[in-house]
C-alpha cells in the first residue's frame, strides 16, 4: 500500500515553467521497444530496443503542440488519459501516408516529448497502454489567407502518468 512520504515546496526565485512543448515529438513502434529503465524515483533512465530499432521524429508548426494528461481516480483503479495534439503544416501525400501509418499501428506506439522547460517525458510505454492515433483532421481552408493543415491528436489511456526521461533525446536511438 502507498502512503504519503513527503510534500512539496517551491523555492524562492524558482523559474521555468514556459508552456509548450520545444521540439518534434519523438515516436517508435511499441512491439520494437523491449524495456524501459528506471532509478528509484521513478525517472526513466533509459530504455531497450531491439536491433536497428530507432524513434522517428515528428515536426510540427510552431506553438500548436500540447499534451494534457488527465487522472481519473472514480472507479475501482486510477486511469490516466494522456493526449499529444500538434498540428501538421500543408497537406501534401507523403503525410498522408505517415497518418495512415500511424492509424494502422495496431500495436501502438512509446512517445517522447520534451517541453519548453526543458523536461522530457515517456509514455506509452507501460504494456497493452501504447500511444494510438485517436483522431486527424485535415482542411485545405477557404480562403488564400486560411491555412492548410493536419491536426493529429494521438492518446494513450494508462495506470500512470508520464515518467520524466533524464537523458531526453540523446538517450534514444533516432532517426
Amino acid at each position: 500500500m502507498s502512503q504519503l512520504i513527503a510534500g512539496r515546496t517551491i523555492a524562492c526565485g524558482e523559474g521555468g515553467c514556459s508552456g509548450g512543448i520545444a521540439e518534434a515529438l519523438a515516436l517508435a513502434n511499441a512491439c520494437e521497444v523491449t524495456s524501459v529503465q528506471f532509478d528509484v524515483d521513478g525517472i526513466a533512465t533509459g530504455i531497450t530496443m531491439e536491433a536497428a530499432a530507432t524513434f522517428y521524429l515528428f515536426d510540427f508548426k510552431e506553438e500548436t503542440a500540447v499534451f494534457n494528461e488527465s487522472g481519473d481516480n472514480s472507479g475501482d483503479s486510477f486511469a490516466v488519459t494522456q493526449t499529444f495534439e500538434m498540428i501538421w503544416r500543408c497537406r501534401n501525400h507523403p503525410d498522408r501516408n505517415l497518418i495512415m501509418d500511424m492509424a494502422n499501428n495496431l500495436g501502438g506506439m512509446v512517445a517522447i516529448h520534451v517541453e519548453n522547460t526543458g523536461v522530457a517525458w515517456i509514455w506509452g510505454y507501460l504494456n497493452k497502454q501504447r500511444v494510438k492515433l485517436q483522431t486527424v483532421e485535415s482542411t485545405s481552408g477557404a480562403a488564400l489567407l486560411d491555412a492548410n493543415q493536419t491536426t493529429l491528436t494521438l492518446q494513450a489511456i494508462a495506470k500512470e502518468m508520464a515518467a520524466e526521461f533524464g537523458p531526453g533525446y540523446a538517450g534514444i536511438p533516432l532517426s
